[in-house]
């Protein structure tokens, strides 16, 4: 995820932050229907690599939409609260994806994450789109 943290400005700049969020997202649906489908460890490692390229171009985009989208006044507070709950995602994240893996067939978890990550990509390309995208 950091290495596509690193080009995600680079992204933003040519691509415009909402397309490259749209990518993100869709790659995020795909990596975990990846990883539900996986017959073999290493496919499930792949859609795990995927994964993190997904998160490493999804996090420094919705802080550039949120920075761009907020006035200078409330800007700082949103990046912030933003970032926090960015964190926490990060670090809840894995531990409820772990406890629901045990508790549920792993296949099953994949498969709701990705119909999760689905459903907020097609709420997100429904939604008005900015006069201006932020970069």
């Amino acid at each position: 995820s950091t290495t596509t943290a690193l080009l995600a400005g680079r992204f933003n700049i040519r691509h415009g932050a909402r397309r490259v969020l749209l990518v993100s997202m869709a790659l995020f649906a795909a990596a975990f229907a990846a990883m539900g489908l996986a017959p073999a460890v290493v496919l499930l490692f792949a859609g795990s690599l995927l994964y993190g390229a997904a998160e490493g171009l999804m996090v420094p985009t919705t802080q550039n939409l949120v920075a761009g989208a907020a006035s200078d006044r409330a800007r700082g507070m949103l990046v912030a609260v933003n970032s926090g709950v960015s964190r926490i995602g990060q670090t809840v994240g894995p531990v409820v994806t772990g406890a629901a893996v045990g508790a549920f067939q792993g296949r099953t978890t994949m498969f709701a994450s990705a119909a999760f990550a689905a459903v907020a990509l097609g709420l997100l390309a429904a939604s008005r789109q900015p006069a201006a995208d932020p970069v």
